[in-house]
Formats: structure tokens, C-alpha cells, sequence
């Protein structure tokens, strides 16, 4: 099991999914095996008010760093999201800087939103949901 932080009222996992290895997932794989852990994805709602929180970007270690307070970020009460690229028609798109976690959230049937960066600029974007990208789940606090 996955060590957790509590941000915005959610308990997000510190690590990415991973299945057998395979940490790249298209939309609907990514709900799918999130399901199976009993977690979810986060909505594009959730993402954009995580991003509300102190963040900054770690160029040491290529991604986002978010936490409650400016003074816990780069400690343990931190959460790290590593730009670890996309899967494109079968090959690792891996520009450094560059990446994406999916959201549950669609704004039709033919896209979905994801966290996206590129070299540092961070913002929810959407795409085509058969794109593979990294996923991070998040279970809801009762």
C-alpha cells in the first residue's frame, strides 16, 4: 500500500499507479484499474483547486510539488508529481519537463482533462482520452 497525504480534503496516494509496471494508462484504463483498488481518479475540479495550494516547480527533480504550507514543500508533508512524458501511438513521448496525469473529469465524448506540463507550465488541459498518461489516484475521506 501506497503512502497518502491529506490535501483539500482528499487522501491523495504519493505514488503513481502502477500495474505490473505499466505506469502509462489511456482514460479509460486508468479508471478502470483505479476502480480495482477501490480509488478514483481526481476530478479537473480537484486538480485545479490542489493547484490553489503553495506549489512549486522542482527543477532538480523534473515535476510539481504541491502541500498545504510554502515551508512543507520538498519535505515529506508534500506531494511530488514527476513529469514522466506520454505514450503517443505506442512510443514514450519523454521532452523533459513534459506530462500529464488523468482526471475523471470529460467535457464531451471526444476529450478528456488531464494535469499537463511542459518545462514547468503547469495547467488542466484536454485531449483525446486514448493518449496514455501517468496516473495519480485519490480515495475520499468519510
Amino acid at each position: 500500500m501506497s503512502d497518502t497525504i491529506i490535501l483539500n480534503g482528499l487522501e491523495w496516494d504519493k505514488e503513481n499507479l502502477s500495474v505490473d509496471g505499466n505506469i502509462y494508462f489511456t482514460y479509460q484504463e486508468a479508471k478502470i484499474e483505479a476502480a480495482k483498488l477501490g480509488k478514483r481518479l481526481p476530478t479537473k475540479d480537484e486538480f485545479e483547486e490542489l493547484l490553489k495550494l503553495p506549489h512549486v516547480w522542482d527543477l532538480t527533480n523534473n515535476g510539481l510539488l504541491v502541500a498545504d504550507k510554502s515551508d512543507d514543500l520538498k519535505t515529506n508533508d508534500s506531494l511530488f508529481f514527476k513529469a514522466l512524458g506520454y505514450v503517443l501511438c505506442g512510443s514514450l513521448q519523454s521532452d523533459y519537463g513534459s506530462g500529464g496525469y488523468w482526471s475523471s473529469s470529460r467535457d464531451n465524448r471526444a476529450f478528456a482533462f488531464y494535469l499537463g506540463f511542459y518545462n514547468s507550465f503547469i495547467r488542466m488541459n484536454r485531449i483525446i482520452p486514448s493518449l496514455k498518461f501517468t496516473v495519480r489516484c485519490v480515495t475520499d475521506i468519510k
